[in-house]
């Protein structure tokens, strides 16, 4: 088959050769000879017929080609937003130290300055009594006593303050049968100085131990 092939191709290029020669030749007496037919696109068809119904065993390419890799541009790294300092914890300001109130009623030193202490609170509390009461009215028949860490409250059976005194007085509150006249007594607690007061002669009397 192969020997076929090299004679059909031998008197095909002897052809074109020939054909060459006679279109050199003759250009000078004004000849133009057809356009050769013997091309390539024409030899194609009669080599195919030499060769039907044989086998030609074609290179096949080895693989498949590789399919293109898209690279995808990566973002640029966005650095990391710095992170946040921790918030500063708030100062402890120490809560103010109380200072202890000072005593209303200073500790007397001597009798005579417990009875200097009692006097104006004797007055206080007969005065606030007389404000207190209502014309033609008897006088309470008691006094409610209220004993706190630094002081002695006198008050009304209702409630109401009469007068306060050092921690500790005692309170001595008399009153007539028909309730027209009242006394008491302050004593101290310390050394047992005395102020009394009687409604009926109006007087305060101190007295010392």
């Amino acid at each position: 088959m192969r020997g076929k092939l090299g004679i059909a191709f031998g008197i095909i290029g002897s052809a074109a050769l020939l054909y060459s020669y006679l279109v050199v030749g003759m250009s000078p007496l004004g000849v133009t000879l057809p356009a050769n037919p013997l091309t390539l696109a024409h030899v194609a068809p009669t080599a195919a017929s030499a060769l039907e119904g044989s086998t030609i065993n074609r290179a096949e390419p080895v693989g498949a080609a590789a399919a293109p890799v898209s690279v995808a541009s990566s973002p640029a790294a966005v650095p990391a937003a710095p992170a946040a300092a921790p918030a500063a914890a708030p100062a402890v300001v120490p809560a103010p130290v109380a200072t202890p109130a000072a005593p209303l009623f200073a500790t007397p030193a001597t009798a005579s300055a417990e009875l200097a202490q009692l006097e104006p609170l004797a007055a206080g509390l007969e005065q606030n009594l007389r404000l207190t009461h209502p014309s033609g009215a008897a006088w309470p028949a008691s006094l409610e006593l209220i004993h706190e860490p630094t002081l002695l409250r006198i008050t009304l059976p209702t409630g109401r303050v009469l007068q306060d005194g050092p921690a500790g007085t005692q309170v001595i509150y008399s009153v007539s049968s028909d309730g027209s006249e009242f006394g008491f007594e302050l004593v101290g607690s310390r050394f047992g100085a005395t102020v009394r007061y009687d409604s009926a002669s109006g007087t305060i009397t101190p007295w010392l131990p």
